[in-house]
């Protein structure tokens, strides 16, 4: 799979290439005037390679943000940033690298998310009492280890499409919300008795009054 990715990857590298080669040779004004090279050639090859890379993804669906698919996102995405650098007109079914990962990020955060609440039910939390180097349990730092990693993988996403980044929110912070309920019930014996000393005392009105008085004398 990763060999496959990596051709994958190739094949954009070669075809932006060849684009440019293309503007090279019409900067050399060796052509007509009414011969635009790179106008050309970049439609068919743009469109060529769209398809291409949605029949690869459909035969061989990436899982997630690994290495060579991470390639692959900033090899397709830079090819159609460079086009529009060269100042080439866009066409229609040409290569849009947002649309053609979109589906699959928005797979790949769920499944995170759902592999993350996973960890955090009760039954899979570590009971140990041992306590690691922050003074916390390894359940908490194994969670929060998963975290740092999520958001390792996806800066690449991040950095080309940063509206992904609230979609990533979104789900650590239901993931934030089971750690908190975990230790919940996991301390439960202990947090109650507290919850149950730290609840606001409703005073009387004949107590509240006989306080202000004293209050007033002072």
């Amino acid at each position: 799979m990763a060999t496959a990715y990596k051709k994958m990857t190739s094949i954009c590298l070669s075809i932006k290439n060849e684009i440019f080669t293309d503007i090279e040779i019409h900067n050399q004004h060796t052509l007509p005037s009414f011969v635009d090279l790179p106008n050309l050639s970049s439609s068919i090859y743009s469109t060529e390679l769209a398809g291409r890379l949605h029949a690869f993804l459909v035969a061989c669906p990436p899982s997630g943000p690994s290495p060579h698919v991470a390639e692959l996102i900033i090899a397709t995405a830079d090819f159609q940033k460079d086009l529009t650098s060269w100042k080439i007109s866009p066409v229609k079914g040409g290569v849009n690298a947002k649309d053609l990962f979109h589906l699959y990020i928005m797979v790949w955060i769920q499944d995170k998310r759902h592999s993350l609440l996973e960890s955090c039910k009760l039954d899979k939390v570590k009971w140990s009492g041992v306590r690691t180097q922050h003074s916390t349990t390894p359940f908490i730092d194994e969670v929060y280890d998963r975290l740092r990693e999520t958001l390792n993988d996806y800066e690449v996403i991040i950095c080309r499409w940063p509206e992904y980044v609230f979609v990533l929110e979104e789900a650590i912070a239901d993931v934030e919300k089971a750690i908190v309920e975990a230790l919940d019930k996991q301390y439960a014996d202990v947090l109650s008795p507290l919850k149950e000393n730290l609840a606001p005392k409703k005073f009387g009105l004949k107590y509240v009054q006989k306080l202000a008085k004293r209050l007033e004398f002072c």
